[in-house]
């Protein structure tokens, strides 16, 4: 019990708040603005739209007594915020990694056993009774649409920007 008690605290409000806040004070010294913006935008966007969600679907928590009063079962806030942020934080570990010249197999790890934690934390609101199994897997689904299509743009943009770097630093001719 205490395992996933403890598991599940970590998800919470103030532990991921505290993890969110230092990775913006480190993306800040390191003056990684794009990165530091595109972490801040996504877990900003990330609680506004799973808070939306709740309001919007109404779901109540499982059992009479809930851990968890005034508030509403699905998605799991816990599930769908900790693998955001988790599955950001790894994104952008392996791109640091990686134009270290860290290789695909070794760079990917960090992020991989931030995911497993995520689902870890998704699974102890389970067995602390505050969610439903459909609550946390629509927080993964959600998160699992989400880190992609994020990614992808935060991919996107960073080449832009190389590109036009490299344009920029070529004699005109």
């Amino acid at each position: 019990d205490s395992f996933f008690v403890t598991i599940t605290m970590l998800g919470d409000l103030l532990p991921m708040t505290a993890l969110c806040l230092v990775v913006c004070a480190i993306l800040a010294i390191a003056r990684k603005w794009d990165s530091l913006a595109f972490f801040a935008t996504n877990v900003i966007l990330a609680v506004v739209c799973v808070q939306a969600l709740k309001f919007i679907f109404a779901v109540p928590r499982p059992g009479a007594e809930t851990l968890v009063p005034g508030s509403f079962s699905f998605p799991s806030a816990h599930s769908f915020c900790s693998l955001i942020v988790f599955g950001m934080i790894g994104l952008l570990i392996f791109r640091a990694l990686n134009r270290k010249g860290v290789s695909y197999n070794v760079a990917i790890v960090p992020g991989i056993i931030l995911v497993i934690f995520a689902i870890l934390i998704g699974i102890s609101r389970i067995y602390v009774g505050v969610h439903w199994p459909s609550d946390v897997l629509g927080g993964w689904l959600l998160a699992g649409m989400w880190l992609p299509f994020a990614s992808a743009l935060y991919t996107v943009g960073a080449r832009k920007v190389v590109l036009s770097k490299a344009a920029e630093e070529q004699p005109e001719q």
